[in-house]
């Protein structure tokens, strides 16, 4: 067959079935590369225990929780009110409904926040509870 075709073609021929095997050797190299060892993670299992830990909180009415910028906070059950701090620019997001507030909110049960700040380091939120609440605080309390 490759003796019917002239010099050039047969060229762009050959060339389109040796790229065409190659890319077809990477696929399947690719296909069978495994992302991770026991012996070489790609992320390691304490660090999955202690970042998806749930946490849970009891706070009394009237009892405050103080979260940093960056961590995840869920209301369980009872009523609550995360607050930013009284400096720099701030930021709720609730992830469950897609909101960013940049004031304090009325938190709702069952819904994800992240508290988010400028100044991330030294930013201090606060969860208030109107009545006995329960929240989660994946990761561990670091109270």
């Amino acid at each position: 067959m490759l003796n019917k075709i002239s010099g050039r073609s047969k060229t762009t021929w050959v060339t389109s079935i040796v790229t065409f095997l190659m890319l077809s050797a990477i696929w399947m190299s690719l296909a069978w590369a495994q992302p991770g060892t026991e012996t070489d993670p790609v992320i390691s299992l304490s660090y999955l225990d202690t970042a998806m830990s749930m946490s849970p909180v009891v706070l009394e009415g009237g009892e405050e929780f103080r979260v940093s910028s960056g961590r995840t906070i869920v209301l369980l059950d009872g009523t609550a009110r995360l607050s930013p701090p009284s400096e720099g620019r701030t930021w709720i997001v609730d992830t469950t409904s897609g909101e960013v507030h940049e004031t304090g909110i009325d938190l709702t049960v069952g819904h994800l926040y992240i508290p988010v700040a400028d100044d991330s380091e030294t930013a201090v939120f606060t969860v208030m509870a109107w009545q006995s609440s329960t929240i989660a605080v994946p990761g561990g309390t670091g109270r």
